[in-house]
């Protein structure tokens, strides 16, 4: 995946996940939006920050929720 593809899907993301999905599809959306803040470091977590919703708002979903949110939120900690 390229960056500017990371960046475009991870907009996506974060407007899917402002609808208040399901369990599982807030766990696949939080998956998919980690993995292109690992993919895309520089740009995506500062856009993340930027648009939201935060992840700490998906916080006590679920257990595998909650490493993903501690997971994404780490790495929004060295922006």
């Amino acid at each position: 995946v390229f960056d500017d593809v990371a960046v475009e899907m991870a907009l996506a993301l974060l407007q899917f996940l402002s609808e208040k999905p399901t369990e599982l599809l807030a766990w696949r959306g939080l998956k998919s939006l980690l993995r292109c803040c690992q993919l895309a470091r520089t740009e995506v977590p500062p856009l993340v920050k930027m648009v939201g919703p935060s992840p700490s708002e998906f916080k006590g979903i679920s257990a595998r929720c909650d490493e993903l949110v501690q997971l994404t939120e780490a790495i929004l900690a060295t922006v």
